[in-house]
This record gives structure tokens, C-alpha cells and sequence, in this order.
């Protein structure tokens, strides 16, 4: 993912997917992408256009997505 997007993923999310190549919470929606579909998701939604310091890593399955700050490991996220 870090290859095909040019990018540097934040140490806490890389440690979230050594642990489990994308997180489902069916009871809530809210899902963590797999690693295979963070450049797809991310080309689709325009990130690098509308928010280039944002990383999109998940949603709320209802329009609401998730996303992390390319240069910090503060562990913060932003709904969008």
C-alpha cells in the first residue's frame, strides 16, 4: 500500500494491520480496509485532491469515513 500510494503509513496503523489485514464491525458497520484496497479506496473518494495530508482507512458502511494524518502518529482520526 505505502508502494503504490507514495506515502508513509502512520506506526499505529501499521502495527493494527500486523495484527489483522482489515477489521469488520458488523454490529456497528464500521469497517477498517484491508491493506490491498487502501490505494483503490483512496484514488475512488479523490483524498489526494480534496485532502492530501489524509490517509482514508475506513468507514461507517453509511457515508461517513475515517481517516488518519499521513505525517503523524498521534493515533488521531477524522470523520468525514
Amino acid at each position: 500500500a505505502e508502494r503504490a500510494m507514495g506515502i508513509t503509513i502512520p506506526a499505529d496503523l501499521r502495527d493494527l494491520w500486523s495484527w489483522s489485514d482489515g477489521v469488520s464491525f458488523p454490529e456497528s458497520g464500521i469497517v477498517i480496509y484491508a491493506t490491498a484496497d487502501l490505494a483503490e479506496r483512496n484514488a475512488t473518494y479523490e483524498i489526494r485532491d480534496y485532502a492530501p495530508d489524509l490517509l482514508l482507512v475506513g468507514d461507517n458502511s453509511g457515508g461517513t469515513g475515517f481517516l488518519v494524518r499521513i505525517a503523524a502518529d498521534d493515533g488521531g482520526v477524522v470523520a468525514i
